[in-house]
């Protein structure tokens, strides 16, 4: 989903906040890989790619809103009472789409190489203590830290979960983070795909530990009733 231009801008804000010291990641994948072109006409989960949020009126007016109310906040003063006339909302509403419909030619289309395997990405309490987000959640403990990294890093975004399942007695969470691609161009050919997406996070005492399964098909692959029945089992020590 952080592909869709509209979506990766509001995440780069939160993405810079990690990108100084970027995680070890470890895996055993496919040797060739899939290239993977998203057009101005594809989707993902249905969302197209050339989604232009500029062009709904109620996101527009409550977007002025918060930015009203964050001006004044920071100028300690009470947020204006009156309305902003009608003729300035449609002008600067008409000006800020046409100038996103522009950028979108320079965004698009977006090109990936996926390789389908297996991913583990350890993170060590550390490095998510010691991030400006921790820093703005002093009351999380070591699993929310974990998934808050690989929300706001771009590893996976929250728009994509589907059966998010956390234990925070045992400090486990499963998630199955599969996208549908629509339209899309696939090592050369036009087609609809799924990346499947799933796997599971554990934390000990002193890490964190992402594991994530990738593989590319035509259909959901129907391995997550056997991963739940493995973590069940799962226990994790260190």
């Amino acid at each position: 989903m952080a592909d869709i231009p509209v979506v990766n801008i509001g995440l780069e804000v939160f993405k810079a906040l990690y990108e100084q010291h970027p995680p070890s990641i470890f895996g055993i994948r496919q040797r060739e890989g899939h290239e993977i072109i998203l057009l101005e006409d594809s989707t993902i989960d249905s969302t197209p790619m050339n989604l232009n949020l500029f062009k709904n009126d109620e996101y527009f007016e409550a977007m002025l809103r918060a930015q009203q109310e964050m001006t004044a906040l920071f100028l300690e003063q009470d947020a204006p009472e009156e309305e902003i006339p009608e003729a300035v909302i449609q002008e600067m509403q008409a000006f800020l789409s046409e100038a996103f419909d522009s950028s979108l030619v320079s965004m698009l289309p977006v090109q990936k190489n996926v390789h389908s395997g297996v991913y583990v990405i350890p993170l060590s309490r550390e490095f998510l203590e010691e991030s400006v987000m921790a820093e703005m959640t002093p009351f999380m403990n070591l699993l929310d830290y974990g998934l808050q990294f690989m929300n706001f890093s771009g590893y996976f975004n929250p728009g994509s979960f589907q059966n998010l399942i956390m234990d925070q007695e045992n400090q486990i969470a499963s998630f199955n983070a599969s996208v549908s691609l629509g339209n899309v161009e696939i090592d050369g050919r036009k087609t609809d795909a799924i990346l499947n997406n799933i796997g599971f996070i554990v934390t000990g005492h002193e890490r964190a530990i992402f594991v994530n399964l990738i593989y590319l098909s035509v259909d959901n692959i129907a391995v997550y009733e056997s991963l739940q029945d493995f973590l069940e089992s799962l226990r994790f020590t260190g």
